[in-house]
């Protein structure tokens, strides 16, 4: 019999949802004391969920519903219910890899080959949580770490072979370094789990939409312009890796069971053929788009927070376009500041890449501040 968890720990308004979320039917109830649930309108099979603590039989039911659970149901309980209904909330991302392999193994190598995929995924998406860049190499590598430190990693499901990652909704992982992430609200420090992992969805999606399209056009365009929905060289990488050497694999996010939001599975595909498309997508996201040494003078429009791997990011508006401009330091980023305080306008030097229809400055310097323009009809030199 599987380990029954400390009843304290347990929440039954989200055992409630998470049974909903799975397919039970709400049959019955009692307001604020308990609800009945059925699997579906044939069965005989019901259970009865326990509301009110202050019940004298609260305990002794809640227990009779989890063992009911963990005895007749023992790989629903485990994978969809059992990390769903204590104090924390998770997100779960589960990545399915199919084989020839026997149900539920898989050859050793493309295991380990699944698992790096995964966590290669996972890291994607929380750099590109940061900021939307085509390649990121070694940038925010390191909050990318703790985003992974965060997840806990759940046992393969029967049939293809799986490796779950469930996300705590509500952990803050940090922008600078901590000894440990904390269960905070999303605020200027750090950013949630759920708020991360959404930004993961979105960037599957981009992808999704990209590979598409190539099917229809034969372009790659679309997975550059994706880059400003999250699509980058390494995401297009692990997922290459997740597709090849199988016979389809996809990525599904189910979410956390928030009371009286239910929010639908996303699940995406990618067949085995796909992972050529996605290996030259790599490449190209890889290689650096047309660059060229630019001179850019207005004003500030635009400061943001400091993110863990650089001063800041800000933008600045010539009068005919934005760019967006990532300074060499962090007395740079101050300047910015002054000078958007004072309505002074800046001129930038730095390196152009326009991604998608962002501009980028990279490398950027500011060689001097520009002093605020007089109106003519102040001038000294204006005459009547």
């Amino acid at each position: 019999m599987n380990e029954i968890p400390d009843l304290n720990t347990i929440d039954p308004v989200r055992l409630q949802l998470s049974l909903e979320r799975v397919g039970w039917k709400l049959v019955g109830g009692r307001e604020d004391f308990y609800v009945r649930l059925r699997q579906n309108s044939q069965s005989l099979h019901s259970l009865l969920v326990p509301l009110n603590r202050n019940s004298p039989d609260f305990d002794d039911l809640l227990r009779g519903v989890v063992m009911d659970l963990s005895m007749n149901f023992p790989d629903t309980w485990i994978r969809n219910i059992l990390p769903e209904i204590t104090t924390v909330i998770s997100d779960s991302v589960r990545f399915r890899k199919d084989t020839s392999a026997p149900v539920g193994m898989i050859g050793w190598r493309i295991g380990e080959s699944l698992v790096a995929s995964s966590g290669a995924t996972l890291l994607a998406g929380a750099k590109t949580h940061l900021e939307r860049s085509r390649y990121f190499g070694n940038r925010h590598g390191r909050f990318a770490s703790r985003y992974l430190e965060a997840i806990l990693m759940g046992q393969t499901g029967i049939g293809s072979y799986i490796v779950t990652a469930y996300v705590p909704t509500d952990a803050r992982i940090p922008f600078r370094n901590s000894r440990e992430p904390s269960l905070e609200a999303e605020n200027v420090d750090g950013s949630t789990g759920r708020s991360i992992t959404s930004s993961l969805s979105t960037a599957l999606e981009a992808t999704r939409s990209a590979l598409d399209s190539y099917k229809v056009h034969r372009s790659m365009r679309d997975f550059e312009l994706g880059v400003e929905f999250g699509i980058s060289h390494e995401l297009t990488k692990a997922l290459a890796s997740l597709a090849e050497n199988s016979d389809g694999a996809d990525i599904t996010i189910e979410w956390g069971p928030i009371a009286g939001q239910h929010d639908s599975p996303s699940t995406f595909e990618f067949s085995p053929s796909e992972s050529v498309t996605l290996i030259s997508a790599s490449t190209i996201l890889s290689s650096p788009p047309e660059i060229r040494s630019l001179l850019v003078a207005g004003r500030v429009h635009l400061l943001t927070k400091k993110d863990a791997d650089g001063p800041g990011v800000v933008g600045v508006d010539d009068g005919h376009r934005k760019y967006r401009v990532r300074l060499a330091s962090e007395s740079q980023y101050h300047d910015a500041v002054l000078a958007h305080d004072q309505k002074r306008e800046i001129e930038v030097s730095g390196q152009l890449s326009k991604e998608g229809n962002v501009n980028w400055l990279y490398d950027a310097t500011i060689t001097r501040t520009l002093p605020i323009a007089i109106p003519i009809e102040d001038s000294p030199l204006f005459e009547t």
